[in-house]
């Protein structure tokens, strides 16, 4: 019997690395529902290569198998696009002017790098939810400017598109995006020639 919150066992009933892995990523997508922090992002980063190398470790794997412990890739891989689907959500800030500074901007482009290397991982799914993250970096909406008064209205930050833009251009997320988009154009042509 399960009691309430507690961590989902694997197949044999033990309580792997793995399991409390899926558990603790499920938590963190459920608790940063509206976005990650900024500050948080090496951590993410960091995440999304755990689940992707376990998610190509358990691939292959016979469900039956002992050592698997129930666990397949299918399990890391929806992990792995639950991370990402957080991700195309704004980034939440602590303080003014957080994803300036250095340690924000690092963290911006290691997170965009990331990403494009997910761009080319075998499951379509994955890759899928990359690009629509990388999306959503660069098309982020823009400030709000209402009604405000003159002296707020005076913000000297760049533009949230030129900002997410020179972040992805210095992560080199540009190249990477044009050259997965000419692989998946070509084996596009070559499907339609083969048929």
């Amino acid at each position: 019997r399960r009691v309430r919150g507690a961590a989902p066992l694997g197949a044999h009933g033990v309580d792997t690395m793995e399991t409390r892995l899926l558990t603790r990523t499920r938590r963190l997508c459920r608790e940063r529902e509206q976005g990650f922090l900024i500050r948080e992002l090496p951590r993410v980063t960091e995440l999304l290569a755990t689940l992707e190398e376990k998610a190509l470790s358990f691939e292959g794997d016979d469900p039956t198998d002992a050592e698997s412990e129930g666990l397949l890739a299918v399990d890391f891989v929806a992990a792995l696009c639950n991370v990402l689907s957080t991700l195309e959500k704004p980034l939440v800030r602590e303080r003014a002017n957080e994803e300036l500074l250095p340690e924000g901007r690092d963290a911006m482009e290691t997170i965009v790098r990331r990403l494009t290397d997910l761009l080319t991982y075998p499951v379509e799914a994955v890759s899928d939810a990359a690009l629509k993250t990388l999306y959503a970096i660069a098309r982020p909406k823009p400030r709000p400017t209402g009604d405000m008064d003159p002296a707020k209205a005076m913000d000297l930050r760049p533009a949230p598109k030129a900002y997410a833009q020179g972040v992805l251009l210095r992560a080199g997320a540009v190249e990477a995006t044009v050259v997965q988009f000419r692989r998946l154009v070509f084996a596009s042509e070559l499907r339609s020639n083969a048929a």
